[in-house]
This record gives C-alpha cells, sequence and structure tokens, in this order.
C-alpha cells in the first residue's frame, strides 16, 4: 500500500485521491506547493471574515483564524484542537460504510458559476439518495454510492466557503450544487 505525501494515510493503489486530505496521490509535495496551498485557505477564509469555518482536519492540528471585519487590526485566533464539522445537516457523525466488489470512479460534469458549482455525476444503478454518502473534507467532497455489487467514489475540489444547497439523484445522476 502507498501513502499519502500530505498526511501520511495509507491509500488504495487504484486511489488518485486521499480520501481524508483530499490531495492528489501521484503529485510530489515541495514546500512552494504546501505554502500555496495553506494561502488558499487562509484566502478563502479571510472572504467570509466573520463567518466561522469549521472543517474535518487531522488528529495533530491547529486551526488559526484570521478576523478582520470592519476597520480595525486583524485579529489572531489559534485553537489547539481542532474544531470539528457537523456532516451535510447530519448531527451525529458515522464512519463511510466500505466500498465492496467492483470501485467505479466515475466522470463527473462541472459547471462553475461567479459564486455556484455545480457538479453532474453518473451513477447507473443507484437507486436511491440513501445509497450515496457525502463526506466534508479541508476543500473537497468524498462521494461514495452503492449499488449492489459495485460501488463509486469519486473526490470533487469544492472551497471551504461553498456550502451544499441542493442534492438530488435523478435518472441516475447525482446533482449537487454548491454556492457561497
Amino acid at each position: 500500500m502507498r501513502k499519502c505525501n500530505l498526511c501520511s494515510r495509507k491509500l488504495r493503489d487504484r486511489w488518485n485521491y486521499c480520501p481524508r486530505c483530499g490531495a492528489e496521490v501521484n503529485k510530489k509535495i515541495n514546500m512552494f506547493n504546501l505554502l500555496r496551498r495553506q494561502m488558499d485557505i487562509l484566502r478563502n477564509l479571510m472572504v467570509n471574515d466573520n463567518v466561522e469555518q469549521n472543517v474535518q482536519s487531522p488528529g495533530n492540528a491547529i486551526t488559526i483564524r484570521i478576523d478582520s471585519s470592519g476597520f480595525r487590526s486583524p485579529h489572531v485566533n489559534l485553537y489547539p484542537q481542532p474544531k470539528q464539522q457537523k456532516d451535510m445537516n447530519e448531527a451525529k457523525r458515522t464512519e463511510p460504510k466500505k466500498l465492496t466488489g467492483k470501485v467505479i470512479e466515475p466522470d463527473v460534469k462541472v459547471k462553475r458559476l461567479s459564486n455556484e458549482i455545480m457538479f453532474k455525476i453518473p451513477l447507473p444503478d443507484v437507486k436511491s439518495e440513501k445509497n450515496v454518502e457525502l463526506n466534508r473534507l479541508t476543500d473537497s467532497l468524498e462521494v461514495r454510492a452503492f449499488a449492489g455489487d459495485k460501488g463509486y467514489f469519486k473526490i470533487l475540489n469544492v472551497p471551504r466557503n461553498h456550502k451544499l444547497i441542493n442534492k438530488s439523484l435523478d435518472n441516475g445522476t447525482l446533482n449537487l450544487k454548491f454556492a457561497v
């Protein structure tokens, strides 16, 4: 088994993205890319000055919140324990169901507008939204779907300041809509 270059999670050979942190598996991590990713995270936090962002983080981490609202000087808060996110309107966090049988990574159609991102994910043979699990990661979304003896797995890049506003399964296609 391989390990993720960013968070060190064990990965299966057929995975293209880490299910924990969303990083590309075969992409080499260098200091410049790591700093760019951290700056993107801070930039996303500053877009919503006073909106507190709760994200799922690895266990050995800190949360940094910068509040620069109004005309006062920026205020920096450090939290030694990462805050846990409540998963897609669920009060309790549950372990994701294991994918068994043949696992397929579906092709995704993405439409990006100024404040919205829409995904169309073909999931043939998936009968109901109850057979689809969404797990929000730091800057991505993990999609797992179950259809009899096969499963579907995909990691979508979704900025953390985008919230899920619509989810539907129509004729074997999962439609997800995110907005700022």
